[in-house]
């Protein structure tokens, strides 16, 4: 199947098109809006639009290997959490001991100020399209840089990803995800 990616005017006729079946009070473009995109039109003004309204939409669609990269972290998260909640509290203090900085492993997101794409591709994944129910309504703002620290989990999390089902991960596998080397 082919992927969909829409030209900037088709982004803004799907909005617009969209925006009608909210209800009035709901809109994104009010009736001024309204006045002002069709006069930008009619006169020949479409750089008004962008002025106006180019917040709205983004410069670019998301990159693909970042869709996939936010949702590999994701999935990879949404094990360690739960196989950390069926663990015994030995298991855990075991897992301490050997991860000494870690206190419980909880994903926190991608930094809202260096990492906005993927901020903003987890928030589509899980608030809009109810996917990694986990992580609803968490803020998944790090506000902090977590990319290379996720980028460096997922070296590893293949080869155990292919060992396990859904809350059996093993502590070797969470002292070998969550150490840093």
């Amino acid at each position: 199947m082919s992927k969909l990616n829409f030209t900037p005017e088709q982004r803004f006729m799907i909005a617009l098109l969209c925006d009608l079946h909210r209800k009035p009070d709901e809109r994104e473009f009010r009736p001024e809006n309204i006045k002002l995109i069709m006069s930008a039109i009619t006169g020949g003004h479409d750089w008004a639009i962008d002025w106006e309204m180019g917040g709205l939409f983004p410069e670019s669609p998301d990159n693909y290997d970042d869709v996939k990269f936010v949702s590999d972290v994701l999935d990879m998260w949404d094990f360690i959490e739960l196989g950390w909640s069926k663990l015994q509290d030995a298991e855990k203090d075991e897992i301490r001991a050997a991860v000494p900085y870690l206190t419980e492993p909880k994903f926190i997101g991608f930094d809202g100020n260096n990492e906005t794409d993927y901020l903003a591709i987890a928030r589509m994944l899980v608030e809009e399209m109810n996917r990694f129910s986990t992580f609803k309504g968490r803020s998944l703002n790090s506000h902090s840089p977590k990319i290379d620290r996720y980028r460096d989990m997922l070296t590893k999390w293949p080869g155990i990803r292919s060992t396990v089902r859904m809350g059996q991960i093993s502590v070797e596998q969470l002292i070998e995800l969550l150490s840093r080397d």
